[in-house]
């Protein structure tokens, strides 16, 4: 073999341990790269577990499929916007948040709380004036209203807020530096959060 004993070559010296022939110091990469996507992996899987369990939840207390209730999320999150931004023309409520909001603009933390108070507000309030009165009809009915529910709601959305890209500011740490590491992958407070 002409290259015995050359970096990198099936000589001697060469230390064959991975599949394929793949040399023990290049499985490192392979393994941190595994193990990050494996962590982005289950974090984007929780998020969707958070999303089938409020349905089953909300589904199991009432009876009925509740479909617009990612749309009283969407609410809420734009509220969290508004109260924890001064008020701004740019932004639409942040005028009447200041108004009635003590201390607006709020930290970040506390504008996530109202919101969270807020929109569970708003959806009692639709399950009480609006769905609670179809009456026990077929479950079609109760689909299609909370549909009509979903477009009212995106639309009013995007009348107020309009559909344009928003910054928020994170509530966790976002430093470079701020990440746990684990097995060489590194899993940042966010995933961890949210």
């Amino acid at each position: 073999n002409p290259l015995v004993g050359c970096p990198g070559s099936a000589g001697v010296g060469a230390r064959f341990h991975g599949p394929r022939g793949t040399p023990a110091r290049k499985r490192g990469p392979a393994l941190q790269l595994f193990t990050q996507r494996i962590i982005d992996g289950l974090a984007n899987g929780a998020i969707y577990a958070w999303m089938a369990l409020a349905f089953s939840l909300v589904y199991k207390c009432s009876g009925r499929l509740n479909l617009a209730q990612g749309e009283i999320a969407n609410i809420g999150t734009y509220l969290a916007l508004v109260f924890a931004t001064a008020a701004t023309p740019a932004l639409a409520g942040t005028g009447l948040a200041n108004t009635l909001v003590p201390l607006h603009p709020l930290p970040v933390w506390a504008a996530i709380v109202l919101a969270m108070i807020t929109a569970a507000a708003l959806a009692v309030a639709i399950e009480r004036f609006i769905i609670r009165r179809s009456g026990d009809n077929a479950p079609v009915v109760s689909i299609g209203l909370t549909i009509g529910m979903l477009l009212v709601l995106n639309s009013t959305t995007i009348f107020v807020w309009k559909p344009v890209n928003r910054g928020f500011r994170s509530p966790f740490p976002t430093d470079a530096r701020d990440f746990v590491t684990i097995g060489g992958a590194r899993l940042r407070y966010e995933y961890i959060g949210t």
